[in-house]
């Protein structure tokens, strides 16, 4: 559609309703704010004050991993508000002018739901990034969900794109849905990284698939669908676990050195010489109370596994963490790496170390 103009003097540039002549020289401060077009700087401005908004209130609520089941619920609130907003205050068509209250409150809606759906996605990045380990490819799911983050700040772009299409809606809730659900389920039951996202992908299909149509609950063979299909999703993440943060295990420090005491790392170094009679790899995991995880190590020396694997069990609850540690003797010259591994095979953390 071509853009409405003003009429202007021969010879003169046509000026759109948008553009306003420039101040003269010479006018007040006043002046000089009234010409602002004060609702394309906020809309400028959007973003970056969401943003700060998200951050900060993450910095004060301080929430822990304890919030999750918490923030299922707000998820579950934003969801049916979306989904209510979208059924109950559809668009006005061109030609069906809603009424004033009607508009606002759509705009209401939309605002408390993108709200929502930010404050749990800025929960939830940092758990999925303690979790995940710089360079490997467990890093990629927590990257994707803080870029869905920072779309959240853009609100209208997000209402368009995400909001405002069932489909896409279903797919995107549904996603955000599983992320929140598996450090729940860690919470309230205790359940390992594995069976945390089998579980959070079964309840992600079904909430996703009512959420799309009820049509199948009304008879036998949808509803065996239906529950097939959570099978098959929950079998699917769960085969999938080893690409993914073992959430919630977080490793918060590790060190390698010539010895422990106290449970502590001693002489800690990443360069040792040639001839050092045993060398440690040392990991603080921080887990929920009352959780315990099956971990592994496992040593690769240029690439290749070397030694038997070391296994043992962690146990939540300590404030400062559970410290383990497994060592090699004799270690040939050449560039090392220790992994830490739950027993599903899921990176914790891993430390590299170089004998001359």
């Amino acid at each position: 559609m071509a853009e409405l103009q003003l009429p202007a003097p021969d010879g003169a540039p046509a000026i759109s309703p948008e553009a306003a002549p420039a101040p003269a020289p010479g006018t007040t401060i006043r002046e000089r704010l009234a010409h602002v077009q004060w609702r394309k700087v906020l809309e400028n401005l959007t973003p970056a004050i969401a943003l700060g908004l998200g951050i900060l209130s993450q910095m004060q609520a301080k929430h822990t991993i304890t919030f999750a089941p918490k923030a299922v619920a707000l998820l579950a609130v934003a969801w049916a508000l979306a989904a209510g907003v979208g059924e109950w205050l559809p668009q006005a068509q061109p030609d069906e002018p809603h009424a004033r209250w009607r508009n606002l409150l759509r705009t209401a809606a939309a605002l408390v739901t993108v709200g929502l759906f930010r404050n749990v996605l800025f929960f939830l990045v940092p758990i999925w990034f303690a979790s995940s380990t710089l360079g490997a490819a467990n890093m990629l799911a927590p990257l994707l969900l803080a870029g869905g983050a920072l779309f959240s700040c853009f609100p209208n772009k997000f209402r368009q794109t995400m909001l405002e299409r069932p489909r896409v809606r279903t797919i995107y809730c549904s996603s955000v849905l599983f992320i929140a659900l598996v450090p729940a389920a860690a919470v309230e039951i205790s359940l390992s990284p594995r069976l945390s996202m089998a579980l959070a992908a079964g309840v992600a299909w079904l909430a996703s698939s009512l959420a799309t149509s009820r049509t199948p609950l009304t008879t036998r063979i949808g509803r065996i669908e239906l529950g097939a299909g959570a099978v098959v999703a929950g079998l699917i993440l769960a085969l999938a676990a080893p690409l993914l943060p073992p959430v919630p295990v977080a490793c918060t420090a590790s060190a390698t050195g010539t010895g422990i005491q106290n449970r502590e790392i001693e002489d800690p170094a990443d360069r040792f010489p040639a001839g050092t009679k045993r060398v440690y790899a040392w990991f603080q995991v921080q887990v929920p109370r009352h959780y315990r995880q099956g971990i592994r190590f496992e040593w690769y020396r240029e690439g290749d596994r070397v030694g038997s694997v070391s296994a043992r069990e962690i146990i939540g609850g300590r404030e400062q963490g559970y410290r383990t540690s497994s060592s090699t003797g004799s270690p040939k010259s050449g560039s090392w790496r220790v992994d830490l591994l739950t027993d599903a095979s899921q990176l914790i953390a891993r430390r590299h170390f170089v004998v001359e």
